[in-house]
């Protein structure tokens, strides 16, 4: 192991020289000799006999030069948990370094020296139980219940046998009778079928079905012009008379209304309940059903509350917490890691860059407060529920369908690392959110809107283009389509 000589530059930026004698790599090294020798191909010798002094001289420099990096690497990431110190960036190595020469003959001590920055100690305001936070509680309206309730209903509509006046949504069974002129034509078409109101495509004749009563009789001028826009559908299955039979029909026929069927929305019975709630429900009454969709709703729109809570408490914490940062060492970091950086892109970000790892800095001390993991099922349900939404929660094309979807997403590295950061993030913030203490307020479901609205326009185009910004609260969460729909 390394031994470590620390000389400050600044208070949280300073050089780290790590000296290595030969005990800390000696071993290792006459190994990966040793291995070189055995399995060698070198001219003039045959395999795994050439001399120990040839493989020293070959490949001596390079191999102490791996070993001595991946001690380097190994060890002052060691050194840093052992300090408890939070670094930014990475070590950035010196200059000096370079001046290092290698001897693979005669091994000996070796020292190398890079500059660390570091996050002060401070304690992290505005999270705990004194820290206080407005929380958006959505009472649903009557009006919004009555809505939703109707719209289930509409949903499962019923046939119900009319003498007159059915409904647009409704169905008429008519006898059809094909016309030569104002009479029956002989040996014509005489037959009985049922048609959908709303399909008709002439708009009088459509009214007139409206207003006609059993037993009313009228003419169709033009049955494939005026019944329905598709005259093949008219002739094969309305009129059951085949194109290839060779027959000539004529367009006019005289209609006699034989029964009318209305839909009307379903009564409040046990089929609705279980058609609206699932067929395990113990709804059974309009006030039960009302007050389950008032919870539906409310328990939904409560995730865009939380969600609005949790970037409010994140931009709390942040406008609490503006410790200083190494600003000059961080600059000199990302020039050192970002070979198409320029001092000019450095200076002109930085302020954004510097936001990123104060957030940066304080989401790790939370994680590591909550103990917040992310595991693979996680992420993979993550996408699964991407691909549900991108098919508008659709979930009939089954499990392993979505399941090779997001599979698929899955396949690019940068994703997966998105995906990761935004659940880590979110669950983080939701351990922050559950800390504190939240005071719940009454609102709409449009005044909740409002505020997300309102939130979004004054802080999303401030945000720095980063992964920790995933938590911008997305208007649609705001469009609420409560669990108690028809079939669940």
């Amino acid at each position: 192991m390394p031994t470590f000589q620390r000389e400050a530059i600044s208070d949280l930026h300073f050089k780290l020289t790590a000296t290595l004698a030969p005990s800390d790599y000696e071993t290792e090294f006459h190994t990966q000799l040793e291995k070189y020798r055995k399995e060698a191909a070198i001219k003039g010798f045959r395999k795994g006999k050439t001399p120990a002094s040839v493989v020293r001289k070959m490949f001596g420099k390079s191999v102490l030069a791996d070993i001595l990096n991946k001690k380097l690497q190994e060890a002052i990431p060691a050194y840093v948990r052992e300090q408890h110190l939070d670094m930014l960036g990475g070590p950035i190595p010196s200059d000096e370094n370079d001046a290092i020469a290698l001897d693979a003959k005669e091994l000996k001590e070796y020292s190398f020296i890079f500059e660390i920055g570091v996050a002060p100690e401070f304690d992290i305001q505005g999270t705990g139980p004194d820290a206080e936070y407005e929380r958006l509680d959505v009472i649903a309206s009557e009006e919004r219940i009555n809505e939703h309730l109707e719209g289930l209903r509409n949903e499962d509509l019923r046939a119900v046998a009319v003498t007159e006046n059915v409904s647009e949504n409704g169905e008429a069974r008519l006898r059809f009778t094909e016309l030569d002129g104002d009479a029956p034509r002989e040996n014509g078409i005489v037959t009985s079928c049922s048609v959908q109101v709303r399909d008709i495509k002439d708009d009088a004749l459509r009214n007139q079905i409206l207003a006609a009563k059993i037993g009313d009789t009228f003419q169709i001028a033009d049955i494939f012009e005026d019944l329905n826009e598709n005259s093949a559908l008219v002739r094969n299955q309305l009129l059951q008379s085949h194109d290839d039979n060779g027959i000539q029909i004529n367009p006019g026929f005289e209609a006699v209304v034989e029964e009318l069927n209305s839909r009307e929305p379903a009564p409040f019975d046990e089929e609705f309940f279980q058609y609206a709630f699932g067929e395990d429900t113990d709804v059974t009454t309009e006030a039960e059903a009302k007050a389950r969709i008032k919870k539906d709703i409310e328990e939904y729109l409560a995730g865009s509350s939380q969600s609005l809570l949790r970037a409010q408490v994140r931009d709390r914490i942040m406008e609490l917490n503006q410790f200083p940062l190494p600003e000059a060492f961080l600059k000199k970091w990302l020039l050192y890691s970002n070979e198409e950086m320029t001092e000019e892109d450095v200076e002109s970000q930085f302020d954004s860059i510097a936001k990123s790892f104060r957030w940066s800095t304080i989401s790790q001390r939370l994680a590591k407060r909550f103990e917040i993991k992310v595991s693979e099922e996680e992420v993979q349900q993550y996408f699964i529920n991407q691909v549900r939404q991108m098919l508008g929660g659709y979930a009939g094309l089954g499990d392993s369908f979505m399941l090779s979807m997001a599979q698929r997403l899955m396949e690019r590295e940068e994703s997966v690392m998105e995906a990761y950061e935004d659940i880590y993030n979110t669950k983080m913030l939701a351990a922050v959110a559950g800390e504190v203490k939240q005071v719940g307020k009454p609102v709409t479901e449009e005044e909740l809107q409002q505020a997300v609205q309102a939130y979004n326009a004054k802080h999303k185009p401030q945000q720095p283009e980063s992964d920790e910004d995933a938590d911008i609260v997305d208007a649609e969460e705001v469009q609420p389509e409560p669990e108690a729909e028809a079939g669940e």
